[in-house]
């Protein structure tokens, strides 16, 4: 049984006969395309067609399928406009997925690594986590950054735009975030509790208080994620 659903956003077809936005509640079989490009990719989508993809579909005879298109080092799978696309692709394998599964009534969802993001934070340094130790995280963004208005959103609901997806998995937004320790984290949370003294570490004053504000500001990018694409496909939030 795939764990994917775990933390899959379904929202929907955008096109008449498209799968309904509770499709994943029944899927039990899914195909996970796993590609997490990067730079030093050369050749991505040179193999792909599309007799190739359903005759192995055909095969396999998945619930859904899913696409991997942007993972943890931050370079997209398809040719996006918004973030980074691989220097490597030469065929646009997103688009070719979506063209056999839509023919075969299939629904097609996207693996998309939200909160880890190296290359975002290559070109934007100020999205960097910052740690205990004061040291940028070279992985993980900072929620009170930019990151989620300025990228995340805006890629996801560019590959709703143009591919018409049907599902996202975000990955990694659990055990990739951590307690971020920027000026602005900080000051946020002196705003939001009164309290001046910021706990380095468990059993220091207000560390219980410090968690819960963390988990707050990951509550709070998960539902402007989550807004910001159903909105986007009009499917109601489940």
């Amino acid at each position: 049984m795939s764990i994917t659903l775990i933390s899959l956003v379904a929202i929907g077809g955008l096109v008449t006969g498209a799968p309904d936005a509770g499709w994943h509640k029944n899927a039990f079989f899914g195909l996970h395309y796993d590609l997490h490009p990067n730079e030093k990719d050369t050749e991505l989508g040179r193999e792909t067609t599309y007799e190739g993809i359903r005759a192995e579909l055909e095969k396999v005879k998945p619930d859904f399928v899913q696409y991997d298109c942007k993972g943890h080092p931050g370079w997209a799978g398809y040719p996006t406009k918004v973030g980074s696309p691989s220097p490597g692709i030469v065929n646009d394998a997103l688009k070719v997925w979506r063209k056999v599964t839509k023919d075969m009534g299939i629904p097609l969802s996207i693996h998309y690594s939200g909160v880890w993001d190296t290359r975002a934070i290559q070109l934007h340094s100020e999205w960097a986590r910052i740690a205990e130790d004061g040291k940028p995280d070279p992985n993980n963004t900072d929620p009170l950054s930019d990151y989620t208005e300025k990228l995340m959103i805006p890629q996801l609901l560019e590959v709703i735009e143009n591919y018409d997806i049907d599902g996202v998995w975000i990955d990694g937004e659990n055990w990739a975030s951590a307690p971020c320790y920027s000026d602005r984290c900080k000051a946020e949370f002196t705003k939001r509790t009164s309290t001046a003294e910021i706990p380095m570490k468990k059993g220091d004053p207000h560390w219980d208080e410090w968690l819960a504000f963390q988990r707050d500001l990951f509550t709070e990018h998960v539902t402007k994620v989550t807004t910001a694409l159903h909105a986007k496909s009009g499917s109601p939030r489940k």
